[in-house]
């Protein structure tokens, strides 16, 4: 049981790097809803979910088939890149113009276009991404210093040069050259640490990859429509300023899944391994998911119970009509890690086709549930409408999995609900006689930690001790 050590040794190292980086995001994320107000952090964000759907047809489920494909075969890795590179920048430019041709037919303003056009040119960065191979290789490390990397940039860019809504485009401009600089970073280290680049495109591999890759690069879009659709109606249908509210409880949101994705990297490439022997695929799930539902739970609850004071902290009295969409969002949190808990490994199964079905069911109850609550309860409709659209999707993607496997842990979560509702209604009488939200945090948090424990539900030395 080596490779679980190493494992979660992969978890550890990249989280500790991986927090970093966050914290450094949440602090440029912070000063920039204050400094740019609700209108401008509107823009920002309706322009990164406008430009999402077009970067997914640049990907198109090549990262995951790339690691998966590599995990099992190193050798091949020169040819893969290369060929990854000459498809996706062909792939980027003739997106790019499409999409430049419909942000200009766009009844938009002059500085919303000018927005959504430099943010368009994370087509091209996209394109020459080469972190799906450090995955492949578990060597996670590289991908986290570059992330930090552009992460420390962004922030000192933001601090110095943004001063108002005014400074919106160099918003976008010092994201680009961060994102550029991470690239150069990770393409520095493969030079060194793994190869060459073979540009020397294989058509039949091309063809495979693709073949392999549309279930999944279809599935992304269609996850994409229901986590970013609804901030293009919300602009589209109400306004900047509501965008800026649902984005500001949304980026908590996908800070908080942000674990869930360092958990499932590190497991993926063993998933893909194993693919052909059930016990092993069977103890690797049961850990994978003790580890996701525990961190989701935890994750969930305390933004949940503590909305208020997140939201007030990092974004200010401004952003007071955020917190009942932050408290919806987190119950979509932990839904979220029970769907990639059983959902992303059926890829590593070559089951891509159905998850895209479910994928696809999933994106169809969103659209059709964000026509009819956006009009009448806006930011609050689209985040009822998200969390709607992640319920029909676990739905699936249980009936899926446990087809394949014979095995779903909930277990784990019967353990869980009883020590979710003792800890809230603490949280409740502890409030009621102390004022301080520091001090009810750290009690709450406490006894969640102790009841955990007493339940056996996660003990460290399982994990990181000897295997």
């Amino acid at each position: 049981m080596n490779y679980l050590k190493t494992i979660y040794k992969n978890i550890l190292s990249l989280s500790v790097a991986e927090l970093f980086s966050r914290i450094i995001n949440l602090f440029t994320t912070a000063y920039l809803a204050r400094v740019i107000l609700p209108e401008g952090f509107g823009i920002i964000n309706f322009a990164t979910a406008f430009v999402s759907y077009f970067v997914l047809f640049v990907d198109f489920g090549l990262d995951s088939i790339g690691t998966r494909d590599i995990a099992r075969n190193k050798k091949e890795v020169g040819i893969y890149a290369g060929t990854f590179l000459i498809f996706r920048l062909s792939i980027a430019l003739g997106i790019s113009i499409v999409y430049f041709i419909i942000v200009h037919s766009l009844n938009l303003s002059l500085l919303e276009k000018n927005i959504l056009y430099l943010t368009g040119l994370n087509l091209f960065l996209t394109a020459i991404m080469l972190q799906w191979i450090f995955r492949a290789y578990e060597q996670m490390k590289y991908i986290s210093i570059g992330q930090i990397i552009g992460s420390i940039i962004n922030l000192i860019g933001v601090v110095l040069i943004v001063e108002g809504i005014k400074d919106l485009e160099q918003v976008i401009i010092i994201g680009l050259v961060a994102t550029l600089i991470n690239n150069i970073f990770i393409i520095f280290i493969y030079k060194i640490k793994i190869g060459k680049v073979h540009f020397n495109i294989k058509l039949s591999l091309l063809k495979n990859l693709i073949k392999d890759a549309y279930p999944i690069g279809i599935s992304l879009i269609m996850i994409a429509i229901y986590y970013n659709l609804d901030h293009i109606m919300l602009g589209f249908m109400v306004g900047n300023k509501a965008v800026g509210f649902y984005s500001a409880a949304y980026k908590i949101l996908m800070y908080g899944i942000v674990p869930a994705a360092i958990i499932i990297n590190s497991f993926f490439p063993k998933l893909s391994q194993y693919v052909g022997q059930k016990d092993e695929l069977k103890l690797l799930m049961s850990k994978l998911s003790l580890l996701m539902f525990i961190v989701g739970t935890t994750i969930s609850l305390f933004c949940f119970l503590f909305a208020k004071e997140i939201i007030l902290l990092f974004y200010g009295d401004k952003y007071f009509s955020s917190i009942i969409l932050l408290q919806i969002l987190m119950v979509n949190v932990f839904i979220i890690y029970v769907n990639m808990t059983y959902g992303n490994p059926l890829n590593a199964w070559n089951k891509q086709k159905e998850y895209l079905k479910i994928i696809v069911l999933g994106a169809l109850t969103n659209i059709a549930l964000n026509f009819i609550l956006i009009p009448k309860y806006y930011a609050f409709g689209a985040a009822i409408a998200t969390l709607s659209s992640e319920i029909v999707v676990l739905v699936g993607i249980i009936y899926v999995h446990y087809k394949f496997l014979k095995k779903i842990h909930f277990v784990i979560i019967s353990k869980l609900i009883p020590i979710v509702c003792f800890v809230s209604l603490c949280k409740l009488g502890i409030g009621h006689f102390l004022n301080n939200s520091f001090l009810v945090f750290l009690i709450t948090f406490s006894l969640f930690i102790l009841l955990i424990n007493i339940f056996k539900l996660f003990r460290i030395k399982e994990y990181f001790g000897d295997q």
